[in-house]
């Protein structure tokens, strides 16, 4: 093993702060993917497939909680089989987990997918990255860690947002599938030619003295570290749980098909804005409507084939809301909001159920069929919304 003289860690030359900008990427793409990502993932699973946010939270429960017991034990995996390694096949599997929600269509398998997401999220967050920069830093060790820890609030600004947007634009599945790409286009070449463990460096004068012998077992038994550990373990659950269900919690949009929330008219346009980025199809219906019963099979399933490009939404109108949920949750598998009073039909200019009305992506009406809607006559709608 190689001995080099102590390098000077204040010089730019220094291959440290190389590892810093490769563990400020990984950073960056942990938080913004994973921190900041999960209410995005929430949001749109449910959205797709109707999966209730409970299950899904369970999911992101279930991260957390692996994350947490695997990151105990990420400063003996790297000590053991090096950073580089360590880092390459965590990011591998945590691209590879967000890779996979683009692409699953069964509640079940949200499970095992977040399982694999925790494996890499843990060697890619601060345990991992406060071990990998400490090896390479003595005096300057608090502001590398530091610089490279910047990367998790910039994940909330240089990911997130892109992604959601990007989303509206591609849909889910694409928008997801491109972002992986990306991610793995510049943190893995990053990790491979910048992450390394240092040459054992020469004694420094003025290095800081050695730390006093702090091993996992001792912390775990000690009350002093659970004093510390414990207060901010609390705080980030509340913030965690907040991130997490921020976007459903903001969204007018129903998250369930049967909760049918009452409307009114500036609710709805308000509700219209925050879908604004997606093609739109309203349908007006009514549990009591007969035509509604006729044609809900061709809407359910225009709604199943187009669901991840354009966003459908029911109106019930002027209905008992015990009927209204029955019918919802057999028929549709997407939300519905309630007009008990009929003020958003006349809105719309039309005298009762059944309508459709079809809005492009800037929120721009296309056309509309009164009445029953035809399965030809809904197929043209949806070629022209989608251009």
């Amino acid at each position: 093993m190689t001995v080099k003289p102590a390098a000077d860690e204040s010089s730019p030359r220094y291959a440290g702060w190389r590892v810093v900008a490769a563990c400020y990427l990984a950073a960056l793409c942990c938080w913004g993917f994973g921190l900041y990502g999960h209410g995005v993932y929430l949001t749109e699973l449910n959205r797709l497939y109707g999966w209730p946010t409970a299950l899904i939270s369970a999911g992101i429960t279930e991260f957390y909680l692996f994350t947490a017991a695997l990151v105990v034990f990420v400063g003996d995996a790297i000590a053991r089989f090096g950073p580089r390694r360590v880092m390459l096949i965590g990011a591998c599997c945590f691209g590879g987990a967000v890779a996979l929600l683009a692409v699953i269509s069964s509640l079940w398998q949200l499970y095992p997918v977040y399982l694999l997401m925790a494996v890499g999220a843990a060697t890619m967050h601060v345990g991992a990255i406060s071990t990998v920069v400490g090896l390479w830093f003595d005096k300057k060790r608090p502001l590398a860690i530091s610089l490279a820890l910047n990367g998790a609030s910039s994940g909330g600004i240089f990911i997130t947002p892109p992604l959601v947007l990007a989303i509206a634009a591609y849909g889910f599945s694409n928008a997801i599938l491109g972002a992986m790409a990306a991610m793995a286009v510049v943190l893995l070449p990053a990790i491979v030619f910048w992450i390394d463990r240092p040459a054992i460096a020469a004694a420094r004068p003025d290095a800081a003295p050695a730390a006093p012998g702090w091993t996992r077992r001792s912390a775990l038994r000690s009350a002093k570290f659970w004093s510390v550990a414990a207060p901010f373990a609390l705080a980030l659950t509340a913030q965690v749980g907040f991130l997490v269900h921020q976007i459903a919690a903001l969204e007018l949009l129903p998250t369930t098909v049967n909760e049918i929330p009452d409307m009114d008219l500036e609710s709805y346009g308000a509700l219209r804005m925050q879908v604004k980025g997606t093609p739109m199809v309203i349908n007006m219906w009514a549990s009591w409507c007969t035509p509604c019963k006729a044609e809900a099979p061709y809407l359910a399933a225009a709604a199943r084939k187009y669901g991840d490009r354009i966003q459908f939404l029911g109106v019930d109108v002027q209905d008992n809301r015990g009927d209204a949920q029955g019918f919802a949750i057999e028929h549709w598998p997407y939300p519905s909001v309630f007009d008990p009073s009929g003020t958003i039909m006349a809105h719309l200019g039309i005298r009762g159920p059944p309508a459709t009305f079809f809005y492009a992506a800037d929120g721009s009406f296309v056309t509309s069929v009164p009445g029953q809607i035809a399965p030809e006559a809904l197929d043209q709608a949806l070629r022209q919304l989608l251009g």
